[in-house]
């Protein structure tokens, strides 16, 4: 729904944005798991691509010279035993 929506993704959000309007999370790589994680925000969160209805990956833009990667890295997931 749409309160959710604004509950997890802009509310949230709002309170990270830095002077220039931009918010900066940290990805991180487990060592031992070899799997990826993000913070501030929980970059796992947004919408998938085909299900974002109200457009909030728009919001993700990179800033000017620099590129935004976007990637579904669970289709790549790999495991060794």
């Amino acid at each position: 729904s749409i309160d959710t929506m604004i509950a997890i993704f802009f509310t949230s959000l709002q309170r990270l944005v830095d002077h220039d309007s931009r918010v900066h999370g940290s990805i991180n790589l487990n060592t031992e798991t070899r799997q990826l994680s993000s913070r501030r925000p929980n970059l796992r969160n947004q919408p998938a691509l085909e299900k974002d209805k109200y457009q909030i990956r728009k919001a993700f833009q990179a800033s000017p010279g620099n590129n935004l990667i976007v990637a579904d890295y669970m289709d790549n997931y790999n495991c060794a035993s």
